[in-house]
């Protein structure tokens, strides 16, 4: 569509008769995010309020079918990797956020406990540098104070604030360590986000501590243990997890135990955002990623 003719179709946003509005939006969002800086021009300088309410509107179904097509492609080619999917919901909140700077402070931690580590000591002992880098040296830990804070689900947010919820500290913590060939991965427990160690280093034709790109999440092998980073990287094991679901009673179900694909994850992170703006009052996002989490699960 040539540019004369979308505004064209701007000029009718504030039309009285919704008929006309709803042609004209729909119109506008055929064109999706190839005209999204024309409508914030032109939303800058609307006419009147209700034209600036509509420009905006759209602006913002236009930015949400973005995100949606590109958790759809994160979804169909690309879902082992974490650290993109993590990104894309900080894309809804954040448009311009750049990945760029995040991987390289990913990469920051991650030399530093590669300084450290060791392939031959223990996945215990392994674990435990993690957390001296991790918790000690960068000073990441859960955010006790505003736990249901919406800038706990945000890849950026956690990142400069060192701070985050149960699955916003996991997934941190668990690309790094699969960015050093650890095997960590995030399991989706009721009330509580924690990591598996699932070791395959005894099978034949295993994955870890192997350079070559990332462990997938049901690779075979065993758990040797968890690790909860919300509580400074805390170390436990199946017994505990028995336990803290009798005393909630709640399920023993085998998918509390073990890893879980990663659209599972990035959902979790999406219900923390709206019962985040729930607590919030702010019905639209709440809405709005409500809508992202159900596009995700229908995938």
């Amino acid at each position: 569509m040539e540019q004369s003719e979308i505004e064209a179709l701007i000029s009718l946003i504030d039309d009285e008769d919704r008929d006309v509005y709803q042609h004209v939006r729909s119109k506008l969002l055929e064109q999706g995010e190839a005209i999204s800086a024309l409508l914030s021009e032109f939303a800058m300088r609307a006419e009147n309020e209700l034209q600036h309410e509509r420009l905006n509107e759209v602006l913002k179904s236009i930015h949400l079918g973005g995100i949606k097509t590109l958790f759809k492609e994160w979804y169909e080619h690309n879902s082992d990797d974490l650290l993109t999917g993590f990104y894309l919901v900080a894309r809804y909140r954040y448009p311009e956020l750049d990945l760029a700077p995040i991987v390289s402070y990913i990469d920051k931690i991650k030399l530093d406990i590669w300084l450290r580590l060791n392939y031959k000591f223990s996945p215990l002992d392994n674990v435990r540098i993690i957390n001296e880098v991790f918790f000690g040296k960068y000073r990441f830990q859960g955010d006790n104070k505003n736990y249901y804070a919406p800038e706990n689900s945000y890849l950026n947010q956690v990142v400069d604030n060192r701070k985050g919820n149960p699955i916003s500290l996991s997934i941190l913590y668990s690309i790094v360590a699969q960015r050093l060939y650890l095997p960590i991965f995030g399991v989706d427990l009721p009330q509580h986000f924690i990591l598996a160690y699932k070791d395959d280093s005894h099978l034949e034709n295993n994955h870890s501590f192997k350079n070559e790109g990332i462990i997938p999440y049901n690779v075979a092998g065993e758990i040797l243990f968890y690790v909860n980073p919300f509580n400074g990287g805390a170390i436990f094991s199946k017994y505990n997890i028995d336990r803290f679901l009798k005393q909630a009673s709640l399920p023993i179900e085998e998918r509390y135990f073990e890893p879980c694909h990663n659209r599972i994850i990035i959902m979790r992170v999406l219900k923390n955002l709206v019962n985040s703006y729930d607590k919030l009052g702010d019905t639209l996002r709440k809405a709005e990623v409500q809508e992202l989490h159900d596009f995700l699960g229908d995938l």
